[in-house]
């Protein structure tokens, strides 16, 4: 199964303008082109991000060092329209923290998985 990431970077850059109006034009046009209807999957850094993506209908969205409570934020935001994935600080330390809100997928080296509030290591 193959996956087009829009990276962080990437991301941010089109997203540099006030209004989103680049961000939505970029993931409009990836979108636009996905003729092999490959999953896209946007790395968000902030919720404006997380807006404009599920406005434009990506599959995938990676919260990029988000806070607990900006994921549960977030989680309500999507009510279960896209894959949540979140990367970042999270670790042994906070696992529990970061899976409260119900995500579906976190990364973190090595990789953890949590489906809806049960971890699997």
């Amino acid at each position: 199964l193959d996956i087009v990431l829009v990276h962080g970077d990437t991301t941010t850059a089109a997203a540099s303008a006030k209004d989103g109006v680049h961000l939505r034009s970029f993931l409009t046009n990836i979108i636009n082109r996905n003729n092999e209807k490959r999953i896209i999957q946007v790395e968000v850094d902030n919720l404006k991000q997380l807006d404009i993506s599920l406005e434009v209908g990506v599959d995938a969205i990676l919260l990029d060092n988000f806070s607990p409570s900006e994921i549960a934020t977030a989680v309500n935001i999507c009510k279960n329209r896209v894959v949540l994935e979140a990367s970042g600080v999270i670790n042994f330390t906070n696992l529990e923290d970061y899976a409260r809100p119900a995500l579906i997928l976190f990364q973190q080296v090595p990789l953890y998985t949590v489906v809806v509030g049960s971890i699997l290591l």
